[in-house]
């Protein structure tokens, strides 16, 4: 197994800037994040700035999601959550896990001063800001 070899860096990013651990998450490859976790940092960040969590979220692996070890770790890369990612691209299953866990805060903030609520997509992929805006409601 490539992992047994000293050689082999599993944390090492490819040239794109992406770890073995985040191509995984991304993919949805349990099994394989799994095996990466036992020699690997899980909240070790990609050349872009992502978590795996933050991969995974987005892609909607809940079981991925659900073995990570820090669900509210934000990414460098605009301080996002792994819960903003999955509210955004509309994966109900996996935004109703993150806010089960006790250390998971809804309303914590990216670099924009935008909570997750504000990546929920709606139909015709309007956010809550836009439907509160177009119908006058100030207080939101």
């Amino acid at each position: 197994m490539l992992l047994e070899r000293d050689d082999i860096k599993p944390d090492l990013n490819d040239g794109g800037g992406r770890t073995p651990i985040s191509w995984a998450a991304k993919n949805g490859h349990e099994s394989v994040v799994e095996l990466l976790l036992q020699h690997d940092n899980p909240n070790l960040y990609d050349g872009g700035g992502r978590t795996p969590m933050s991969w995974a979220a987005e892609n909607g692996h809940k079981s991925v999601v659900d073995d990570n070890v820090n669900p509210d770790s934000k990414d460098h890369c605009y301080d996002r959550t792994p819960l903003s990612f999955a509210a955004e691209q509309g994966h109900l299953s996996v935004v109703e896990l993150l806010l089960q866990q006790n250390d998971v805060e809804a309303d914590t903030c990216d670099n924009e001063n935008n909570s997750a609520g504000r990546w929920i997509p709606n139909y015709g992929g309007r956010t809550p800001l836009s439907f509160a805006a177009g119908n006058g409601r100030l207080a939101v």
